[in-house]
């Protein structure tokens, strides 16, 4: 259970070809709603549920895979640039589906949430009805 959804983003990653992608920017925060809150507090049960994790790995190889550094940065600057932190892991998952036979794109939910003391990211390609739920959600405050 998580204690708390500090800062949301919704960006897409919209497949143009068989290996090309593009990432299209959402708004820099989504208000955290109730039903934002409910959607992450939902995907970080669901996660937390399953027996093989692979989550929360990063590769050594932080050229050609930064995330790490991206979050690093976000960390040493007292996690505020939600917005920058979010687009440049958008320019690295663009990169790395261009080289992924198979990958599909949709709707990618960042989630910087709290449990205790300690400060987690959520990143988690979500389908176009629960997406566009949220953005639209969103939108309407």
């Amino acid at each position: 259970m998580i204690d708390s959804v500090v800062q949301v983003a919704v960006h897409d990653l919209r497949r143009r070809g068989p290996t090309d992608f593009e990432a299209i920017l959402g708004k820099d925060q989504l208000a955290v709603s109730e039903t934002v809150e409910r959607v992450v507090s939902d995907l970080h049960t669901l996660y937390a549920s399953r027996a093989s994790k692979a989550h929360g790995r990063f590769s050594e190889n932080v050229q050609d895979y930064p995330a790490q550094t991206f979050m690093a940065e976000f960390q040493k600057g007292g996690f505020r640039d939600f917005a920058t932190l979010t687009q440049r892991l958008m320019t690295t998952l663009t990169t790395q589906a261009r080289r992924k036979p198979g990958a599909t794109g949709g709707h990618v939910l960042f989630a910087h949430i709290e449990k205790g003391d300690d400060v987690y990211l959520m990143v988690a390609i979500i389908n176009d009805k629960l997406g566009s739920g949220l953005v639209d959600q969103s939108q309407k405050m």
